[in-house]
């Protein structure tokens, strides 16, 4: 986006020019208000794509069973520029809710008592125009077999729990300006 390397964003960030956070596995990850305004203090114009269209917040559906979870989630994404944020406590209810919201992003538990998000995700992902929408998967069981059974699935991303809400807003926003960059480079 900027046309320069991967090494320069790196020293960016590195130097304190851009914030970022760094993810357990060590990458950079910067949110999209902090790149926003690292552009417009170049006076550098970015593709409108990555960013929501007026009056058009970005929608992050939460699918959590446990209550506590949904509102700490919900409140921590809330007070985040551009998001509107959306919940279900239950597979069945998160159907129904990615059907009729088309999501820009779910973060979905894997474990819930009627149907668990991996039976969720594969149903979404079977419908073609719901199949590019980016499933975060977010468990407290992270073992390896539930990392083996995300990464064989295709989950967009992961989040064990508990989670660092600290982190979480940068997290999906990393993620959504993925989704982004992809859509633009599908053209």
């Amino acid at each position: 986006m900027f046309g320069v390397s991967l090494g320069t964003v790196a020293n960016w960030v590195d130097s304190g020019r851009v914030p970022a956070h760094r993810t357990p596995g060590g990458h950079r990850r910067i949110g999209s208000l902090d790149l926003r305004t690292f552009a417009e203090s170049l006076d550098y114009d970015l593709p409108g794509a990555l960013f929501p269209a007026a009056g058009k917040p970005l929608r992050v559906l939460v699918v959590d069973d446990e209550p506590d979870f949904l509102f700490l989630v919900r409140e921590t994404l809330a007070d985040s520029k551009g998001l509107e944020v959306a919940t279900a406590n239950s597979g069945f209810l998160a159907g129904l809710e990615i059907g009729r919201l088309l999501p820009d992003l779910v973060l979905l538990d894997l474990m819930m008592p009627d149907i668990d998000g991996f039976e969720v995700f594969r149903m979404l992902k079977e419908r073609e125009e719901l199949s590019d929408i980016p499933v975060v998967a977010c468990t407290a069981f992270a073992d390896a077999n539930i990392q083996r059974r995300v990464n064989e699935a295709g989950f967009t991303g992961f989040l064990p729990k508990p989670l660092v809400f600290v982190d979480l807003e940068n997290t999906l926003l990393g993620f959504l300006e993925a989704n982004k960059a992809a859509t633009l480079a599908k053209g």
